[in-house]
């Protein structure tokens, strides 16, 4: 390792992981911000000592895209530093090359840098670590105290790509949703961004129409059209969009397809084609097929190969805590993550297409670590579950009186929500109303399930709660009726 002031601060933070490790519920971040304070310029200490750093970000979906690149440069004998279990600040991908180097702080030779990075801590951060690959998945209200409105944030990410791509000498490769028109306008900071979309062919429920929206223009303000608008199990104002003033619209140039094979796949387990090849996805969630747009995108250009990419995706396993299944005398609950309103209506759009009866627990935070203005609940598209299947609905976290009112504002019956200070306590009303799930394990009932749906601070505790009511991770997830795609999961379909 370099000059004395990193050596001290490299052996600072291994002192400190060491003493987390025997803390099981140390956090995660701690070496790293350690590190950070004692050598601030560390970051950029280590950029010389990793082939390439890719940086991927955006509001919804960095953790499991981070975790699929990596992933895949493992599968093909690429030695990888990352932060692949969420931590995107700073001091989180410090934390991620403290933990990678061995004692005298060295990385292995020719290892790549794959990290996940928070949005509105990017532009900063580049200077400490240039990025010589970068990743924009999508850009949505979210911690708008933080951010300010994703308008904002795509002109702070745009400039930093402008001053990064001119600092590169054009070297620098980006990647960005083209169906999302904010994501394409914060790219065009770069002299030659590529992009990722769907294509509208095999996705079920697209919306076909010429109308004027009220999303505007990010050129020049004017309404933004729509000649075709994917439906919001992918996520919100996704599709064929075009500028009639100043004519901005969707790329068509250099844009890798996508195209979901078969057709009505909108649980787990669906076909992707993608550059001439077909991936057979086993994630939850039709969403997931711009994780995996966006993962290939990064991974191709890095040299992983399609076998190698397929055999990642046969391996892999979403991050704790996303459309994870927990399993206890019969009954089946899944828990995911959605910190905003688009999150929020991408994961209860993936739920309600479940068959049979459900049952709901909503738990939503305002720590610093969610964003204190959580006004997005209004707009989080709760009147979904005002439905005759939704059997009862549980809220919980510091803002369960804003979520039982936007849900009595929907119509639901007082007599079917739940509103509780105590997780566990939500969790258990859920399995007692309107009968019990869990009493007679002779007779379970595989026809109703459990979803709980948390933003960040929140999860950890209702994860805790299901679990001590005698729930058990893991498994797989079930298929959808008809199977998943038989042609194998550990091989490209070519």
């Amino acid at each position: 390792m370099g000059d004395l002031l990193c050596r001290a601060a490299f052996c600072a933070a291994r002192f400190v992981r060491f003493l987390l490790r025997l803390r099981p519920e140390g956090g995660s971040s701690l070496p790293g911000y350690v590190f950070l304070k004692l050598c601030p310029r560390g970051l950029s200490h280590w950029a010389d000592r990793v082939t390439h750093v890719v940086f991927l970000t955006g509001t919804n979906g960095k953790t499991t895209t981070t975790a699929l690149v990596a992933s895949s440069l493992r599968e093909s004998g690429i030695p990888v530093v990352t932060n692949d279990k969420g931590a995107n600040m700073p001091s989180g991908l410090a934390t991620a090359f403290v933990n990678a180097a061995d004692p005298s702080g060295r990385l292995l030779r020719g290892a790549y840098a794959v990290f996940e990075v928070d949005e509105g801590s990017l532009p900063a951060l580049v200077h400490e670590l240039v990025p010589d690959f970068f990743v924009l998945l999508n850009l949505y209200p979210d911690q708008i105290d933080r951010y300010g409105s994703p308008r904002e944030l795509s002109e702070r990410l745009r400039n930093a790509l402008t001053e990064l791509d001119q600092s590169s000498g054009g070297r620098l490769v980006v990647f960005a949703n083209a169906d999302q028109p904010l994501a394409v306008y914060a790219a065009q900071g770069a002299r030659a961004p590529s992009y990722f979309g769907l294509s509208p062919d095999g996705v079920r429920d697209e919306e076909k129409t010429e109308e004027e929206t009220s999303e505007a223009c990010p050129y020049c303000g004017a309404s933004l059209v729509y000649a075709v608008r994917l439906p919001e199990a992918l996520g919100p104002n996704l599709g064929r969009y075009r500028c009639p003033v100043c004519g901005f619209r969707r790329p068509e140039a250099d844009v890798r397809e996508g195209r979901i094979v078969p057709p009505d796949f909108f649980t787990r387990g669906f076909l992707l084609e993608v550059s001439g090849q077909t991936f057979a996805v086993p994630l939850s969630g039709i969403y997931n097929a711009y994780t995996v747009l966006a993962a290939w995108s990064a991974a191709s250009s890095l040299g992983v190969s399609p076998e190698a990419f397929a055999r990642a995706l046969a391996r892999f396993r979403l991050p704790r805590g996303r459309m994870e299944v927990f399993r206890a005398s019969g009954v089946r609950a899944t828990l995911n993550l959605a910190k905003n309103a688009a999150g929020m209506r991408v994961t209860l759009s993936e739920f309600l297409r479940r068959k049979g009866a459900k049952r709901f627990l909503l738990a939503v935070n305002n720590a610093p670590a969610d964003g204190e203005d959580t006004s997005w609940i209004d707009d989080a598209g709760l009147s979904a579950l005002a439905c005759l299947d939704v059997e009862a609905i549980a809220v919980t976290g510091t803002r369960r009186e804003d979520l039982g009112r936007v849900l009595r504002e929907a119509g639901v019956a007082a007599d079917r929500l739940f509103v509780e200070a105590d997780p566990r306590t939500a969790v258990a009303r859920l399995l007692e109303f309107p009968y019990p799930l869990m009493k007679d394990p002779e007779n379970p009932r595989p026809d109703v399930e459990l979803f709980l749906i948390a933003n960040y601070t929140a999860l950890p505790p209702v994860r805790e709660a299901i679990v001590a009511l005698g729930f058990a991770p893991g498994g797989e997830d079930d298929l959808p009726e008809g199977g998943a795609p038989s042609r194998g999961r550990d091989q490209t379909i070519a």
